[in-house]
């Protein structure tokens, strides 16, 4: 599976990198350190499902504690794509 269109910020002193699958069924995040290491045993997935997942933008926020993830899902009811948001709390994320 390729991991594609990539987005990066930078906060709570690591590199969050997000990305989306080649089959739009998952956006996901994973932590890098400055020293190049990872931080998370696995990644994070922000979202999944077999309908579409695409788009994924990153942003620190204000106080660099958080990373605000923007991605559009297909919802079906209406039969369109919609924006979501979920913030990402990186100090309450689990350490491997």
């Amino acid at each position: 599976m390729l991991l594609i269109h990539p987005s990066v910020a930078f906060a709570a002193g690591s590199y969050v990198i997000g990305w989306q699958d080649e089959y739009l069924t998952g956006v996901a995040v994973r932590r890098l350190g400055t020293d190049g290491l990872l931080q998370d045993a696995a990644p994070l997935t922000i979202s999944s499902g077999a309908l579409g997942q695409r788009g994924l933008s990153l942003a620190p926020s204000p106080d660099g504690t958080s990373v605000t993830a923007v991605y559009e899902r297909f919802d079906e009811g209406p039969g369109t794509w919609r924006v979501f948001h979920r913030r990402l709390a990186l100090e309450c994320l689990p350490r491997p």
